[in-house]
Formats: structure tokens, C-alpha cells, sequence
């Protein structure tokens, strides 16, 4: 009868914390969109949580709770920053948006978990560290992928067969009379990050037998993104070049809208596409 009665605890208590979890992925999510984040953020931060779901639904079994006092408290310290940062959330001051599921799966965490026993938690915590991370490769890397793209595109277009191609200033285009400028944003590096991240991700979940090849999967991704993105500024100058209407539609789809997820979306599959080939191959010969 005891026992039953302690089973019955350690299910309740898993729902509620499963319940809870739910609850934070969901205000998370919503916050992106009511502060209406950038595209590629809000299917970036999306495809984490994923992510996440994904690596603990192999671990299920072991999620059933097995915590402290010390848990509590550290969860309760979590919980305090989290409450304190929704309040200061604002579309002026966004930067804590980058660090919220970071705490929110060490919250969750430390109600499952003790301490010393938090080993199934640390892709979320892999996960959810890139995220956080993502705002500082951006400033770190988008001045000097500025000039590459611009470069790359340049050159891609004079080989293509458009005549009149010229570069001005390291990050402007220009096709006849009109063209694009290319700023921090359109510097592919957030593509870059996008598709290197859902890697890791996919290494973790689906390791090599040979950790080495990672390495030059991650490689080939990162060189994908870069010239899927160039391949999407030659398409905008293209677009931004034609006098009729159809020509703004297509630039302010492919640019402002959520077009642009098209070529992160295209990056990630094609990526993925090769990582699954090369493990089926790996797995095959083991």
C-alpha cells in the first residue's frame, strides 16, 4: 500500500513537472512572437525546444524525479531570474530572450535531478548554451562576413552573365541603376549558426561511429550557408533591379518576410540530408 502510494507521488510529481515544462517552452515561444522577433530567431528558437524534446524522449524512463532540498533552492534561484527578466523583456531590450531557455532548461533540470545526476540534461543544456551564444558570434563575426558575401556576390553575378555588376564601398551591389546594400544582418553568419547548431544537435542525438567525419560535416554546412546566402543576395539584387511591381514584391518577401527562412530551411535539409548519408554509410561498414 506504500509503495503504491509513493508511485502514485512520483507520477503526480512527474506530470506536474512535465506540465511545467510545457508551460515555460510555451511563454518562450510566445514572447518571440509578441515582440516580434526576427524570422529566422523565432524558427530558431523553435527548432531548440525541438531539439530538446527530442533528446529527452529518449531518456523518459530516466526523467522520473529524484531531487533535494539543494534542488529546490537552485531551482527557486532560476525561477527568481526568470520572473525578474519577463518583466524587463521589452522590444527595446530583447537580449534576455537569448538567455531565457538556457535558464529555464537548468530550472528544469534541478527539479528532476540531483546535482550529481544531471548527466541526461546536458544536450539541453549544449542546446540551449548555443542559443545564448548566438547574439555574440553575430557581433563578433558579421563585420568580416560582410565583405565576403559582398565579394562572393559580386563575383557570382559577373559569372552568371549579368554585365554592369559593380561594388561599392566593400558592401553595395549594384545592377544598372539600383542594387543592395549589405549589412551585419544579411551577412549569412546567422545561417551559418542556424545550420551548425541543428548539426551539433544531430551529432548528439545521431553520433558518428568515427566522431572525425563531424568535423567535416560541420565544415561542408558551414560552407553550404555561406553560399546558400550568397546565392539569396544575387537573387535580391535581381529582384531589387526590375521595374515592375512583381520585382518589390519578391525583394521586400525574400528580405523583410519570411521568405528568408526558405534559404535557412533549404540549408538545414540539404545538411541534414548529408549527415544521415554519410551515418547510414558509417553504420553500414561497422
Amino acid at each position: 500500500m506504500k509503495l503504491n502510494i509513493f508511485l502514485k507521488k512520483i507520477e503526480t510529481y512527474f506530470i506536474a513537472w512535465f506540465l511545467l515544462y510545457a508551460f515555460l517552452v510555451g511563454v518562450n515561444i510566445l514572447i518571440n512572437y509578441k515582440l516580434k522577433t526576427t524570422g529566422d530567431t523565432q524558427l530558431f528558437n523553435l527548432l531548440i525546444w525541438i531539439s530538446i524534446f527530442l533528446s529527452l524522449e529518449d531518456q523518459k524512463r530516466n526523467l522520473y524525479p529524484d531531487i533535494s532540498k539543494i534542488n529546490f533552492a537552485i531551482s527557486l534561484f532560476f525561477l527568481v531570474i526568470i520572473i525578474f527578466q519577463l518583466n524587463s523583456i521589452s522590444i527595446e531590450n530583447n537580449n534576455y530572450l537569448y538567455l531565457l531557455p538556457l535558464e529555464i532548461s537548468f530550472m528544469m533540470a534541478f527539479l528532476n535531478k540531483k546535482i550529481n545526476n544531471l548527466r541526461i540534461f546536458i544536450p539541453s543544456f549544449i542546446f540551449t548554451f548555443l542559443y545564448a551564444l548566438r547574439p555574440v558570434i553575430l557581433k563578433l563575426f558579421d563585420p568580416i562576413f560582410v565583405n565576403m558575401t559582398s565579394w562572393s556576390s559580386w563575383i557570382g553575378l559577373n559569372m552568371v552573365g549579368f554585365k554592369g555588376v559593380f561594388l561599392n564601398n566593400s558592401n553595395e551591389i549594384i545592377l544598372k541603376t539600383s542594387g543592395v546594400k549589405i549589412y551585419n544582418g544579411c551577412s549569412g553568419v546567422d545561417m551559418i549558426i542556424f545550420t551548425l547548431s541543428i548539426l551539433i544537435v544531430c551529432s548528439i542525438i545521431y553520433p558518428f561511429p568515427k566522431p572525425k567525419i563531424n568535423i567535416l560535416i560541420f565544415g561542408f554546412g558551414a560552407i553550404l550557408s555561406f553560399f546558400i546566402n550568397v546565392i539569396r543576395i544575387c537573387l535580391l539584387a535581381f529582384f531589387n533591379n526590375l521595374d515592375s511591381n512583381l520585382g518589390s514584391k519578391a525583394f521586400e518577401f525574400f528580405h523583410i518576410s519570411y521568405g528568408s527562412q526558405i534559404f535557412h530551411i533549404i540549408s538545414i535539409i540539404l545538411s541534414l540530408t548529408t549527415y544521415m548519408f554519410f551515418l547510414e554509410r558509417q553504420l553500414s561498414k561497422s
